[in-house]
């Protein structure tokens, strides 16, 4: 009875002491988050960092756990260099699987169209800002074609944003319909 109380505690310290020993000190979740936000926002966002915050900011609200950025990209960054590129499935807060991983996120279509909000609530066919094409890298350069690299909410620039409802190319990337900067449109946001 001694025995069985104390060895699988010594055990388990020998366990966890090795994910450090072996050099697997950082831990991966079986699968990372992708939501569509409740608010929808004009063009000035206050760049990339000002969308992460939002994105964060619905995140804190709906109790979800992790680190989370805007699919999104300015004159010069974008998701492929911004981003910490999974080998897990992202999906939705209820499950669903938009993409194996991220090859299979940026192969030019994703499963299932990213449409819930984290708090699980359907957004239906909503416009989202992006700047971003199905590779994950800028889709647009230039103060015009970017809101300013989103700083902007001006009738005269605009960006290319992408379609919840959507799960080929125009999820992401509908370069036929510029969004002007002035009208508010939601984000996607991603579990890094």
């Amino acid at each position: 009875m001694f025995r069985s109380r104390f060895i699988p505690m010594w055990l388990g310290i020998i366990a966890l002491s090795g994910m450090f020993l072996m050099g697997q000190e950082s831990w991966e979740p079986q699968q990372k988050i992708v939501f569509v936000t409740e608010g929808a926002f004009d063009g000035d966002l206050g760049g990339l960092a000002g969308a992460d915050a939002i994105c964060q900011a619905e995140v804190t609200a709906a109790g979800l756990p992790g680190v989370f950025k805007a699919w999104l990209s300015d004159s010069v960054e974008g998701p492929d260099t911004r981003f910490v590129q999974a080998t897990v499935p992202y999906t939705l807060v209820d499950g669903t699987q938009v993409a194996a991983n991220w090859a299979d996120l940026t192969d030019g279509e994703i499963d299932n169209p990213i449409n819930l909000t984290a708090e699980g609530v359907d957004a239906e066919s909503s416009y989202v800002w992006t700047n971003t094409d199905t590779t994950g890298q800028v889709a647009a350069t230039g103060p015009d074609s970017t809101c300013a690299d989103f700083t902007s909410n001006s009738m005269e620039n605009d960006a290319i944003p992408g379609v919840t409802s959507r799960a080929d190319n125009w999820w992401t990337e509908v370069t036929q319909l510029p969004a002007g900067c002035h009208v508010a449109l939601k984000l996607y946001c991603f579990q890094q």
